[in-house]
């Protein structure tokens, strides 16, 4: 068995484990625990709708990873531009009736963003700058243990932007991970699963927990811890600010970044 094959199955167990953990601590019925500013929040009722979207994920994208991995050689695609523009089509069609219910919740992370509370969310976001300069130290010590393994030291995103072919590809991977994931994948890990854990778990559990889920569903080892520490944090900015905006604009931010250092490479 290839080392590639291995980490992606060993990534497909950390999924199914999530979605124990998402059953266990949100669907299934049981106490719920005090939440700071807990009107803000989703109703924890929206526990199988984070649940369903968790295992449809999993079930959509690990085949792939695994088939891939076990390849000799990667499969061949079209035109770079056209691939990525189905890619954002598709991803639009899945996230469509997510994005949908989250808007039609009540207080569903959606508070405004005014000068009234201007300074602490600065502080806030401060502080998840912090935490990602700390990130960055976490990821070139992880990537270099990650390395000496053998694994892949990078995202398959990140190989694509690196070679992006022509303006209009790296324009459409710039649309994508600057704008559609970010807003997306906030909804879903901390609107949605986060929010289901936290009524059930509390803050630090629920955190901890949607941060693994949030780097496992990245389905790339090399950076699972690194992924992981960002999930945490962004989870702490939104529970803290009590606003869904915030972090998406941190995670706009983040990927903004690396996006702009692939590109000068």
């Amino acid at each position: 068995m290839s080392q590639d094959l291995r980490l992606a199955l060993l990534i497909a167990g950390l999924c199914l484990i999530g979605a124990l953990l998402m059953y266990a601590a949100g669907v299934k019925r049981g106490t719920s625990v005090t939440v700071l500013h807990r009107g803000h929040f989703p109703n924890p009722g929206d526990a199988a709708t984070a649940l369903f979207y968790y295992l449809f994920f999993c079930l959509l994208y690990l085949p792939v990873g695994v088939a891939n991995a076990a390849a000799d050689t990667p499969a061949e695609s079209g035109s770079g531009l056209s691939l990525e523009i189905s890619n954002i089509a598709f991803t639009l069609v899945i996230y469509a009736p997510l994005l949908l219910r989250w808007a039609l919740l009540p207080h569903s992370g959606r508070r405004r963003i005014s000068l009234l509370n201007a300074a602490r969310l600065l502080g806030t976001g401060l502080a998840g700058v912090f935490a990602f300069i700390i990130l960055y130290q976490l990821s070139g010590l992880y990537g270099f243990i990650v390395n000496l393994s053998g694994a892949p030291a990078i995202q398959q995103v990140s190989s694509e932007v690196i070679n992006a072919q022509g303006g209009a590809h790296l324009a459409a991977l710039g649309v994508s991970t600057l704008l559609i994931a970010p807003v997306c994948e906030e909804v879903f890990h901390r609107g949605f699963v986060f929010t289901t854990l936290l009524h059930r778990c509390g803050f630090v559990p629920a955190a901890v927990m949607s941060g693994l889920l949030f780097g496992a569903l990245h389905f790339a080892l090399p950076q699972f811890l690194p992924l992981s520490f960002l999930g945490f944090t962004l989870a702490w900015v939104y529970y803290r600010s009590r606003s869904l905006w915030l972090p998406i604009v941190l995670h706009a931010l983040f990927n903004a970044f690396n996006f702009g250092m692939l590109v000068l490479l």
